[in-house]
């Protein structure tokens, strides 16, 4: 399956993120080098898979909305 994310929830991840102090860029909805960083250093600290992407175990772990699944 593949994961859609809105630009809605990556910007708010990126908020999270940068409220937690993991996250330094620019809030532009927009998943690029900084917010996969802060991902992956988010992922270590919360002992999770660590991939740098915003997938659903992450999503659920910063309170977020899931993303719609899609079979591809």
């Amino acid at each position: 399956m593949i994961w859609y994310l809105w630009d809605s929830t990556v910007r708010e991840a990126q908020k999270i993120l940068q409220q937690e102090g993991y996250y330094r860029g620019t809030v532009d909805g927009v998943i690029g080098s900084q917010t996969a960083a802060a991902i992956r250093r988010y992922q270590i600290a919360e002992k999770l898979r660590v991939t740098g992407q915003l997938n659903p175990q992450t999503a659920r772990s910063l309170g977020l909305p899931l993303p719609s699944p899609t079979p591809h």
